[in-house]
């Protein structure tokens, strides 16, 4: 069967030219980078220009690139970091985050929180945004750690990274002490502008499959190197010991040059098919539009409605028998109980977060892969809440 494919928040479809440069790279540069001979030093020699690619991309030194397998990894440096603190100095540190945060930092914060860190959580406005000056609120002279999305990955609300680490700026000024700000950065980069140096950003994570590129590539930009929980090698300054994926990092640069090249033409054509499928979802009256949704605060590649009272999970399976590939939301929550907790924590009550649907875009989604979902949303949804009214 042709999938209709509307989930590119979950994984992009990949990139064929990234692919061809993953094989390449893979044959023309098979040594283990870390090795002494003649291959490895070419190896070694091409893994060092990519680090001063991508630094280029992210207007930084190369020394703030750190490759990594996934965006869940280099969230996941960043807290663990923290464990390298004695237990006794644990107990007098606070971290703050946002309350819609992805697994990927929901989950390292609470590790920190069971070992003895006070996390405190922020949840947005009723329009899916962080307050700045709310946020900031909860920092104080005892905060080492702050971290807020900028993209959240279930309803494309765009957060205020920027005026926070400002913020964050001015309260480690005031008490003398070092806020560390880590954004998770998966859902904007090469989607929309991001730019962690010129913002006072300490570090952010990135990742290569969510724009092309195949899976198994991220990086952690930081500003300063942190402390390894890893053990191992001294690949990466030690923070992320191991040996590097040269081909994956190779195809994710390729992906990253590509979409930041095209940042505002594919931005436009986002914008467009986003416009298009809400003015189509206007047809049915049980579809609810996220509440407080405005263009400026939220990206154009993602759309999320709710179809009360249908469970998102019977759409979302009903919509793939049609050939239509869309989700919930969070690829990494789909299995796990609780998978509301991001839109509760976007003031949603959750009757209305299990209805939610999220349809998401890439480069190559066209006008008819959204007239495709809406004849099936047309087949399937009044059968669906004939049953559900029954």
């Amino acid at each position: 069967m042709h999938f209709i494919y509307l989930d590119w928040a979950a994984t992009a479809m990949p990139d064929p030219e990234s692919l061809k440069i993953f094989t390449e790279t893979a044959v023309t540069y098979p040594a283990n980078p870390s090795s002494a001979h003649g291959p490895g030093r070419d190896s070694a020699g091409f893994l060092s220009e990519l680090r001063s690619s991508f630094a280029g991309l992210l207007d930084c030194g190369p020394e703030s690139i750190v490759f990594t397998s996934s965006g869940t990894e280099s969230n996941n440096i960043v807290f663990t970091s923290l464990l390298s603190r004695a237990p006794s100095a644990r107990r007098r540190n606070s971290i703050v985050l946002s309350g819609i945060e992805h697994a990927a930092v929901y989950g390292p914060a609470s590790l920190l929180r069971s070992l003895g860190y006070d996390v405190r959580l922020v949840n947005t406005e009723p329009n899916g945004v962080i307050s700045a000056d709310k946020f900031l609120a909860h920092a104080d002279e005892t905060t080492v750690l702050a971290s807020v999305m900028h993209v959240n990955n279930e309803t494309g609300s765009i957060q205020p990274v920027a005026e926070i680490a400002e913020g964050l700026r001015g309260i480690s000024s005031r008490y003398g002490n070092k806020i560390h700000f880590h954004v998770d950065a998966v859902q904007s980069f090469g989607k929309i502008p991001f730019f962690p140096v010129k913002w006072h950003i300490d570090s952010a994570a990135v990742s290569g499959h969510k724009i092309g590129a195949s899976r198994g590539a991220g990086i952690l930009y930081t500003a300063h190197p942190l402390p390894a929980l890893y053990r191992g090698g001294d690949q990466e300054q030690g923070m992320r010991p191991g040996t590097e994926n040269l081909a994956g990092s190779a195809a994710f640069y390729h992906s990253a040059r590509a979409a930041l090249e095209s940042l505002g033409e594919r931005a436009a054509h986002a914008s467009s098919l986003s416009r298009h499928l809400r003015e189509k979802l206007a047809d049915f009256p049980e579809c609810r539009p996220f509440p407080g949704f405005s263009e400026e605060n939220y990206s154009p590649y993602i759309v999320t409605v709710f179809f009360p009272p249908l469970p998102g999970e019977v759409l979302v399976r009903c919509l793939s028998d049609e050939g239509v590939a869309v989700s919930t939301g969070s690829a990494c929550s789909t299995r796990k109980k609780g998978h509301t907790r991001v839109m509760e924590a976007m003031m949603l009550p959750k009757s209305l977060a299990a209805s939610a649907l999220r349809a998401s875009f890439g480069p190559a989604t066209s006008m008819e892969d959204i007239e495709g979902l809406m004849k099936a949303l047309h087949k399937t949804v009044p059968g669906l809440l004939r049953i559900a009214r029954n």
